[in-house]
């Protein structure tokens, strides 16, 4: 076993596996450290995940001594120690099981390793989908200082100080980032323009608009569409539509929930004429009409009598 390829030996431990034979550590920690030195990480994850699932077991560990074991601190550490933390940590949050991922995430800073950003924002990622914005908060001030960081990670945050409802530490993440040296890009004055509109703060929204054409960014069909719901959403239909006007003149195209955004607004004003107007204009482009737009239009119509 101990000369055949790795994918062969992971082949004849499966199948060892599932004639009944119970493996040791020492079995499993050889496989997995060998899947990893030959950059075979996703079947290293794999295993992973059946051991912490319970379909692999023995009665020789449980997967929480057997992890345990494998990322004790060694006095030479294998080269592929990095990457196995960062397997076990990934394979935790792929789990559902945070708390784990953030002990491992610990346990392998405090051994002088330092995970990648992608591991990191992982973590992150899950905690923001999970809504523990405040966990979420706590963990990025606990390691960025020890982790890679990236964009991304920075945007995970700030979309967690937002969807909390904590603008004022989204901005100062957006502050933080540019002393850091980063160039914060339009993914993140999106979320921030959006987090504005949907903490009713337009005009907090309006100035980071414009800032974004101030530093060089060109705002998308997301950017646009966020801040033309929050205009239609505070009563400002007409400096929405005059939005939508500008998006199209700088050649950014519109999306369906643009369209939602347009069409609803019209509805509310009962322009009913000019909804449908749009929503032919809508189909004309090819655009898929969602549940959403339907619902709208359905619900103007009722409004008017129509139906």
């Amino acid at each position: 076993m101990v000369k055949s390829p790795p994918l062969k030996a992971l082949s004849i431990f499966n199948s060892s596996t599932l004639q009944g034979f119970h493996h040791t550590h020492l079995s499993i920690s050889f496989i997995l450290h060998n899947l990893i030195s030959s950059n075979l990480q996703t079947h290293a994850h794999s295993l992973l995940l059946h051991l912490l699932s319970g379909r692999i077991s023995s009665p020789f560990f449980t997967p929480l001594s057997l992890l345990h074991d494998l990322t004790q601190p060694n006095s030479t550490p294998l080269p592929t120690s990095s990457l196995l933390h960062e397997a076990i940590i990934n394979a935790h949050v792929q789990s559902h099981s945070p708390s784990q991922a953030l002990y491992y995430l610990s346990n392998m800073v405090q051994q002088g390793m330092v995970p990648t950003s992608n591991t990191f924002n992982n973590v992150l990622g899950f905690l923001v989908k999970s809504r523990d914005f405040e966990k979420a908060w706590r963990v990025f001030n606990e390691f960025k200082s020890r982790v890679q960081l990236d964009l991304y990670s920075f945007g995970i945050v700030v979309k967690s100080c937002c969807e909390g409802g904590e603008l004022d530490r989204g901005f100062g993440v957006l502050d933080e980032t540019e002393e850091m040296g980063w160039s914060p890009n339009v993914v993140i004055y999106t979320t921030l323009i959006d987090g504005c509109c949907k903490n009713g703060d337009l005009e907090r929204a309006e100035k980071m608009f414009c800032k974004m054409g101030e530093v060089g960014l060109v705002a998308n069909q997301y950017t646009y569409t966020v801040l033309i719901d929050g205009m239609f959403k505070k009563g400002r239909s007409k400096e929405g539509f005059e939005l939508y006007e500008k998006m199209k003149i700088n050649g950014v195209v519109p999306n369906t929930r643009t369209y939602s955004c347009l069409i609803s607004g019209l509805c509310k004003d009962g322009k009913m004429s000019s909804a449908l107007e749009l929503f032919d204009e809508m189909r004309e482009r090819g655009m898929a009409c969602n549940v959403v737009t339907y619902n709208i239009i359905i619900g103007g119509l009722c409004r008017e009598m129509r139906v």
